[in-house]
C-alpha cells in the first residue's frame, strides 16, 4: 500500500516507470559500442530510502526507477554520460552509485563557496573529476525534476569563485536528459 500511495503522490505510476525504463534501456543499447558499459546491478528500495533519509529529500520517481535498474557504474568504468565543453569537445561523467551520491552530496552541501550553484534539494547522479576533485555534476532537482549541470571547481585562485562556477539547466526531466544524451552519440 505504501508504494502505491508514494507513487501516486509523486505523480508516478506505470507510464512514468515504463517511460524511464524504456528510455534507459534504449540509452544503454546505444552506448554499448562506445563505452565499456560497466554498470552495477540494481539497488533495493530500502537502499534508496536510506539514501533519501541522509539527503533529506525524496528521489523523483524516474530517478528511483533508474537506480532500481542499475546502481551506478563500476569503479573502473569511464563514464557513460557526456558533457559538452565546446565544439566536439566532450568529457565523460560517471553514473554515481548510491554510496557515491551521499559522499558527493555531502561535499557539495558543506562547500559554502558554491551555495548559489548547489541546493540541498539537488541529487547528484553523475559527475566527472579533475585531479581527484569534483569538476562538474549532473544533478536532478528533487522538487522540479529538472536536470542541471553544475560546474563547481574553481581552479584559478586569482578569480572570484562565482565567476568560475555555474548552474545550467539541461533538461526538464530524466527522460528528456537521456534523449538529449543519445543525440550526443
Amino acid at each position: 500500500m505504501y508504494w502505491w500511495w508514494r507513487s501516486k503522490c509523486r505523480g508516478g505510476g506505470e507510464s512514468v516507470k515504463m517511460d524511464i525504463i524504456s528510455e534507459w534501456n534504449n540509452y544503454k543499447e546505444l552506448i554499448k559500442p562506445y563505452s565499456s558499459l560497466k554498470l552495477n546491478g540494481g539497488c533495493s528500495e530500502n537502499e534508496i530510502l536510506q539514501c533519501e533519509k541522509i539527503l533529506g529529500c525524496d528521489f523523483p520517481e524516474d530517478l528511483r526507477q533508474l537506480y532500481l535498474q542499475n546502481n551506478g557504474e563500476k569503479e573502473n568504468s569511464e563514464g557513460i554520460f557526456k558533457i559538452v565543453y565546446g565544439y566536439d569537445i566532450y568529457r565523460r561523467a560517471k553514473f554515481l552509485r548510491l554510496e557515491d551520491i551521499k559522499i558527493v552530496w555531502r561535499k557539495l552541501y558543506e562547500d559554502k563557496e558554491i551555495q548559489d550553484v548547489f541546493f540541498p534539494t539537488d541529487i547528484p547522479f553523475a559527475c566527472n573529476f579533475y585531479n581527484k576533485s569534483i569538476e562538474t555534476i549532473f544533478c536532478i532537482d528533487s522538487r522540479s525534476q529538472n536536470i542541471y549541470l553544475l560546474s563547481v571547481l574553481a581552479i584559478d585562485w586569482t578569480l572570484p569563485v562565482d565567476w568560475q562556477t555555474s548552474r545550467k539547466k539541461r533538461a526538464e526531466n530524466l527522460v528528456e536528459f537521456l534523449q538529449k544524451q543519445r543525440e550526443l552519440y
